[in-house]
């Protein structure tokens, strides 16, 4: 199994990767891990979450890339103030 998701990493070159709902420091420290290695992979990650980052977990390394979803209409970056909004394009 763990040779097969490699092989769709390897095949690919875009992710988003996400959390459950209202998400705690593992949820938000895991997709960012991933999306690091993701990163130094060469792949183009980002990380899209629903709910807000609690404001215990937002010093964390690279909280800052993190991106909200609003609605159905678009995400927004920038998790300490929520106010710029961003595309919300499907590719």
């Amino acid at each position: 199994m763990l040779k097969e998701v490699l092989q769709h990493i390897e095949q690919r070159t875009r992710f988003v990767l996400t959390s459950h709902a209202r998400p705690d420091g593992d949820a938000i420290g895991s997709a960012l891990a991933c999306c690091q290695i993701l990163r130094l992979l060469g792949k183009d990650a980002e990380v899209v979450l629903h709910d807000p980052v609690p404001r215990i977990y937002q010093p964390l390394p690279f909280a800052d890339r993190l991106y909200r979803l609003i609605g159905s209409t678009g995400i927004t970056r920038r998790p300490l103030s929520w106010s710029a909004t961003v595309s919300s394009g499907r590719t």
